[in-house]
């Protein structure tokens, strides 16, 4: 495997690692405003 071919590879799974870590941060967002709904629900 050429040196440029890992690069790429390397960019391209730093570039998937930042997506995943983006939609976890989403998820986590919305999870977390969901429990606050429920929560004030109860007020």
């Amino acid at each position: 495997m050429s040196v440029d071919l890992e690069q790429e590879e390397f960019e391209n799974a730093s570039v998937l690692q930042r997506q995943l870590d983006q939609q976890r941060s989403f998820v986590d967002n919305i999870v977390s405003n969901t429990r606050l709904i429920e929560f004030l629900k109860l007020l």
